[in-house]
């Protein structure tokens, strides 16, 4: 499924970013000390310059809550809002908490998508919704394998980008 150009947009500076600071982001992968949160908060610093970002923003009544929402303003007056979910691969184990990188963004796109967010839209005035789960690591280990899945699912589109130490792998549905 095709996704519109302001989603295309939004990746491409994801990629941008993370391919920036490539040197930073494989220095955090080799502590090997839940360098997931540091790249959430680094990401989140940065996209606040292009819009408005909120780490670990509740989305309902329970405990739950969202890596990273970023509300983008448009100069039409009309909001996109983009919730993302990050997955960072251990270099030790090749795992995102003890799961498959695959597992784990399977897991957060099917959670994503169960989410009560018509409030966040709403609060923010946003009149489109992209879920994104975003996983980062082992970089051409898993391309055949991420190609297989996201050809099953229907309603997702997929983005892979290997950028020298690191691959990183995108699940988008636009809701």
């Amino acid at each position: 499924m095709p996704v519109t150009d302001n989603t295309k947009k939004f990746i491409g500076w994801l990629n941008n970013y993370l391919v920036g600071h490539q040197a930073r982001i494989v220095q955090a992968m080799r502590t090997e000390a839940q360098w997931e949160v540091w790249l959430q908060v680094e990401m989140a610093v940065a996209l606040n310059s292009i819009g408005i970002a909120v780490r670990e923003q509740k989305y309902d009544d329970s405990r739950k809550s969202l890596d990273i929402l970023f509300v983008e303003r448009s100069s039409q007056q009309t909001n996109q809002l983009f919730v993302i979910e990050l997955k960072a691969e251990s270099l030790k184990t090749n795992l995102v908490s003890g799961r498959s990188m695959f597992s784990a963004l399977l897991s957060d796109l099917d959670k994503m998508q169960l989410l009560q967010v018509n409030n966040l839209k709403n609060k923010y005035s946003c009149s489109a919704l992209t879920y994104i789960a975003c996983g980062i690591g082992s970089p051409s280990k898993y391309e055949a394998i991420a190609r297989k899945m996201y050809r099953q699912l229907p309603n997702a589109t997929a983005t892979i980008n290997v950028a020298g130490q690191y691959g990183m792998y995108y699940f988008v549905v636009e809701k």
